[in-house]
């Protein structure tokens, strides 16, 4: 098995960290290793500086070690990159959160979607939390697009509650293509990975990185009683290296909603951003007040529907899961503007400005309700690590 650890010299007394807690983290990958699970990466940033990188395991399909610059398909932790780009083009006045998504897209007002807001988008409220599509079209803006436009949502837009998996991708490129021309997946690369000082974040990654990609895997023969919590069961279709996620004509095409694809060192350098609330690197991206707005919890109040117990009780703001959700930033409230994004494989990313961390796991094993445990037993370790009080 290859295992690489990166922690620079004195930096957890720099940093004021917990060295057994980071030695804690580093046994649980290892654990969950020698458990299964195929390969994993992570990556810890504080102040801006990188505190313990990890990478473990092997892709599944072509046995290759895994590194830190093995790329990752990040699944819905790519919610969070899509925000970010909201954050971005809203602070350059194309739109208004309260804004109708109707007043840039016409036909999406069709059906009794016209009074949805970009707000409602951002926090998953429009009333179409199950439209989908065969995966083959995930590539096709237009016929996606037109789903979406012939939908008829559940409950009048803003008054209930649902996470809208897959169609909220669909939504944010159709806007976002509307008033750049571009998809959001260039102006993540162009005005915020790059200007933050790292490379390897995409929405739409390039054909010549997916080499290093370690595609995503079922790994069903986990025993039940090593489970921590409720089983899931849930029949998936056939899982293959070049279907759905691990699909490169989708993977290579802008899908904000699960198409991400990372290394965990660049995913984390990115979240510093929002740890430092706006300025990181060269850039400077979006206003303290925007993000502010961003870790507003937006379902408060509101009904929600649904049975994935976890994902109806966070709190979710605009496009970001935020605090207080433990289940996905430890046991423990973190601190109180924490924000970030989990992904189906188990992946998480997350920043809290106040402890000036960003926080990035990624994995390519898919194990159902495993997911839970990772987050929180990771979001635990970061916050012990960090000396997080509740």
């Amino acid at each position: 098995m290859n295992v690489v650890r990166n922690q620079p010299e004195g930096v957890a007394n720099r940093l004021h960290l917990s060295e057994p807690a980071l030695n804690d983290i580093a046994g649980t990958l290892f654990q969950w290793h020698i458990d299964g699970d195929a390969g994993m990466q992570f990556a810890l940033y504080k102040e801006g500086e990188l505190a313990i990188e990890l990478a473990l395991g092997f892709d599944p399909f072509t046995k290759a070690n895994i590194d830190p610059d093995t790329l990752f398909c990040i699944l819905s932790t790519t919610k969070a990159l899509g925000a970010m780009v909201m954050l971005l083009l809203h602070d350059k006045g194309y739109f208004e959160w309260t804004d109708q998504i109707a007043d840039y897209w016409p036909r999406f007002g069709q059906h009794g979607k016209s009074e949805a807001t970009i707000e409602h988008l951002m926090s998953h409220s429009v009333g179409i939390p199950h439209l989908t599509a065969p995966w083959e079209l995930w590539t096709n803006q237009r016929a996606m697009a037109e789903l979406v436009e012939n939908s008829e949502p559940l409950w009048r837009p803003g008054t209930q509650h649902e996470y809208h998996g897959g169609i909220y991708g669909t939504m944010l490129n159709e806007l976002v293509l509307r008033w750049t021309g571009r998809s959001p997946g260039e102006i993540l690369r162009e005005n915020i990975v790059e200007p933050s000082g790292f490379q390897h974040c995409y929405m739409g990654v390039n054909q010549a990185e997916l080499r290093r990609l370690a595609k995503l895997t079922f790994l069903e023969s986990i025993p039940v009683d090593r489970l921590d919590g409720p089983v899931v069961s849930k029949d998936f279709p056939p899982w293959g290296d070049n279907t759905f996620y691990n699909s490169d004509l989708v993977l290579s095409t802008c899908q904000p909603s699960g198409g991400g694809v990372a290394s965990a060192h660049d995913l984390a350098g990115v979240f510093n951003i929002l740890a430092f609330e706006r300025k990181f690197g060269n850039g400077r991206f979006w206003t303290q007040t925007t993000q502010a707005e961003a870790t507003r919890a937006r379902n408060v109040g509101i009904t929600k529907t649904g049975k994935n117990s976890a994902l109806q009780a966070a709190s979710w703001g605009l496009g970001f899961i935020v605090s207080p959700s433990p289940v996905f930033f430890g046991a423990k409230p973190p601190g109180p503007r924490t924000l970030g994004h989990a992904g189906a494989s188990g992946s998480v990313a997350f920043a809290d400005p106040d402890a000036r961390i960003a926080v990035a796991f990624t994995i390519n094993g898919l194990i159902g309700a495993r997911q839970y445990m990772r987050y929180q037993v990771l979001g635990d370790l970061v916050q012990k690590a960090c000396r997080i009080q509740s």
